[in-house]
């Protein structure tokens, strides 16, 4: 405002000096004043742009602690979904390990079927005997689950030969039943 008013008296002074009449310096006081009422809207404009810049910055600072906030959960996610995966592979690992466990478990119980179901069933070899009337064989003590078909095939005779042997009219088997296995021919 001082230096409005200290324009218009420069104004003045400058009309007064050079002759100008008083018309002339009030058409160029409404001049001034309207130069001054643009100004006047021309900063008006200006703050209110800067308001809207301010608002925009504090609206663009909180979007930005909102991302920053979602960043700082993904992060958290990631270092879960990192502990999960580490846990998987331990898993894993412990699965492969059991793997082997029962692999080997099995395999042994394969070995001890193969061993039990054996024509000297894991025991030492029956001594070879010789039946009257007919060649050398070995005596085979009948097992659970056991029948002609697998013992026969045990000793590497057929099932004729074992029931021509035993006088056998069927195929039925009874537990503990001693079989005169003949020797391969």
């Amino acid at each position: 405002m001082r230096f409005q008013l200290s324009l218009l008296l420069g104004i003045a002074s400058l009309f007064f000096l050079t002759g100008f009449d008083e018309d002339d310096l009030q058409r160029e006081q409404v001049s001034q004043r309207e130069d001054i009422r643009q100004m006047k809207e021309k900063i008006s404009q200006v703050e209110n742009d800067m308001r809207a810049a301010q608002a925009q910055t504090e609206a663009l600072k909180t979007e930005l602690k909102a991302v920053k906030a979602d960043l700082a959960g993904l992060q958290e996610m990631r270092k879960e979904i990192d502990r999960l995966d580490g846990l998987i592979k331990k898993l894993d690992a412990a699965r492969e390990q059991d793997k082997k466990i029962i692999v080997d478990e099995v395999g042994k119980a394969i070995a001890q079927l193969k061993k039990d179901s054996s024509p000297s069933g894991g025991k030492p070899k029956t001594p070879k005997v010789q039946k009257p009337g007919v060649e050398e064989g070995v005596e085979h003590v009948v097992q659970k689950g056991e029948y002609l078909a697998v013992i026969a095939e045990a000793y590497g005779v057929t099932v004729p030969a074992i029931k021509e042997a035993n006088q056998l009219k069927s195929n039925e088997l009874k537990v503990g039943q001693k079989l005169f296995i003949p020797a391969k021919k």
